[in-house]
């Protein structure tokens, strides 16, 4: 379902959607095939704590996913901004992207956020808004040790069954 979700334009779920486990639990190779499902140009990769940047938003314009890895908030002053940007871009709100070298826009961001972590982000916000929003899934299994090294060349070969199970 969730890949369904990022198949499709629709945000008006505003829904967040993280993936949380171990080392070696699955969440990079979930990560690279949506990228290449999606296809590399409608992906951006930020870091949690850039969406505070002054130009931190600029990469999500036009994009239909962002792909936050290895999700570490900084501290109590950077995690209140993040957490109101995470809550405008999930509610759809417009926002003022201020872009390097060219003038700011208004622009209202259709881009759904997954982040990757092996724990659950500490992200503090006394609304319960955000808790409201996220979609988690835990990924409770680890393959260290035993990791399939084919199975990401095995998934992409499957991408059109994939599509077909996503928005079946």
């Amino acid at each position: 379902q969730m890949f369904g979700y990022f198949l499709t334009s629709d945000t008006d779920q505003h829904k967040l959607f993280a993936l949380i486990g171990l080392p070696r639990s699955g969440k990079g190779t979930i990560a690279r095939v949506l990228r290449a499902l999606l296809g590399a140009d409608a992906v951006v990769n930020p870091t949690l704590d850039s969406l505070d940047e002054t130009f931190g938003l600029q990469p999500l314009v036009g994009k239909s996913l962002a792909i936050i890895g290895d999700a570490r908030p900084g501290g109590a002053a950077e995690q209140s901004k993040v957490v109101e940007r995470l809550l405008s871009i999930s509610g759809e709100d417009a926002l003022l992207v201020n872009r390097k070298n060219t003038t700011m826009v208004n622009v209202r961001l259709r881009t759904r956020v997954l982040l990757l972590s092996n724990e659950l982000p500490r992200l503090y916000d006394t609304s319960g808004a955000l808790a409201s929003r996220f979609v988690i899934l835990m990924l409770r299994k680890r393959f260290l040790g035993v990791e399939d090294i084919q199975l990401e060349a095995k998934l992409l070969a499957e991408l059109r069954g994939i599509v077909r199970g996503a928005v079946g």
